[in-house]
């Protein structure tokens, strides 16, 4: 009953088919029994089958007030929050809103942003006779398009760069697109507002995703092991010399050839880690044996198996290390593509005086939140909707 009283803002969750819409139209109601102008009264859906499904409501309850018996009647205002001393305006209420040229607005989010641009297009800075556009396929093929034909014309700059590790590592290049079609341009306005006011929307993601990963700022476009694992690295392999098995004569021709090479890529660090490490990611074992003591004395065995275990950890961070900084060069790649394509895609659009459903929600958004013009704008809309 709380949920229905005019001078309180509630909100109500709850799971499909639980009474929401029914609930909505009968706050709509007990506004319109309070008073309410019809045309004062909005209410804003998702898609246009739910708006409609509200409209056919409102007009089913309100002919339901005018024709249903008196007894009834007090019923269904008492459900309402009110008494029979409105019975009278209960009954008026169905014609009224009929004759009411202007009666209450059910409408979408869209539709209405749509509304509220046409009307204040200037103060939105775009041309009031924009298009909706409702498939936006063909013009993001497009903008995929003008991306390539000047990553052509241009050989040495960043999209080349990005273009190239996201074509490394994806398998082929529609999957490129795919990422970038459907993945960051379905995902614009998230981007929009993550990257807001920000000077370089790319250099601000990229550092909120190496903070994330807990990287340094710093990229280490050459990594390297620190002197005291490559020293460790060393002995470890002259031990595993003293006890020759197959296992071991392939671990030190490994680390033989791995620490011939200052720099550690992640393929090296990949074939270390395979030393310490079987291919279901648990650490190989390696205990005290007589043929072991036997090769290499109980003294080097112990530091043998110490190495393994102090290796094994380190290895494993450093690995794990070099894969949260490919994630992260691989998201400034992304970033790097997207945020292009993105420019393009709009232009594109500003071209054809094409609005999508995405632009309708951030202009509305950035026209209600400019300090410059949001005052004018909620004052406007204050004259309009109670």
């Amino acid at each position: 009953m709380e949920a229905l009283k005019p001078n309180i803002n509630v909100t109500v969750s709850a799971s499909a088919g639980s009474g929401k819409t029914y609930l909505l139209v009968s706050r709509i109601i007990r506004l319109l029994l309070e008073g309410g102008a019809p045309n004062s009264i909005v209410a804003i859906t998702f898609t246009r089958k739910a708006a409609g499904e509200m409209v056919e409501r409102l007009n089913e309850r309100l002919y339901e007030l005018a024709a249903i018996e008196d007894d009834a009647l007090a019923t269904t205002l008492h459900n309402l929050g009110v008494d029979s001393s409105y019975n009278e305006r209960a009954r008026s209420l169905y014609e009224n809103l009929l004759l009411n040229p202007r009666s209450v607005k059910i409408t979408t989010f869209h539709a209405f942003c749509h509304d509220l641009l046409q009307r204040f297009s200037l103060e939105a800075g775009i041309d009031p006779g924009f298009e909706l556009l409702e498939s936006s396929t063909l013009i993001k093929h497009q903008a995929w398009q003008r991306l390539l034909d000047n990553a052509t014309q241009q050989t040495s700059d960043e999209t080349n760069r990005a273009l190239d590790q996201l074509f490394n590592e994806c398998s082929n290049p529609s999957s490129v697109e795919e990422l970038l079609l459907n993945d960051f341009l379905e995902h614009r306005s998230d981007w929009w507002a993550f990257t807001e006011n920000k000077p370089d929307p790319i250099a601000y993601a990229t550092q909120k995703t190496r903070s994330a990963l807990k990287l340094d700022k710093q990229v280490n476009d050459k990594p390297s092991l620190p002197d005291t694992v490559r020293k460790q690295l060393e002995q470890f392999s002259l031990l595993l010399e003293k006890h020759t098995t197959k296992t071991n004569g392939k671990s030190v021709l490994t680390l033989n050839k791995l620490l011939e090479h200052h720099q550690f890529d992640i393929d090296a660090l990949k074939m270390l880690h395979a030393i310490f490490f079987t291919a279901a990611g648990g650490l190989r074992k390696r205990g005290s044996s007589k043929a072991q003591i036997k090769s290499m004395g109980e003294e080097n065995e112990t530091t043998l198996i110490a190495l393994h275990h102090t290796l094994a950890e380190v290895v494993d961070d450093l690995l794990d290390k070099q894969y949260r900084e490919k994630t992260a060069a691989l998201s400034h790649a992304w970033y790097t593509l997207g945020n292009q394509l993105l420019s393009l895609f709009q232009t594109i659009k500003r071209e054809q005086n094409y609005l999508d459903f995405s632009d309708l929600e951030w202009q509305v958004y950035k026209l209600l939140s400019d300090n410059e013009q949001s005052h004018w704008v909620q004052y406007k809309l204050d004259q309009r909707i109670d």
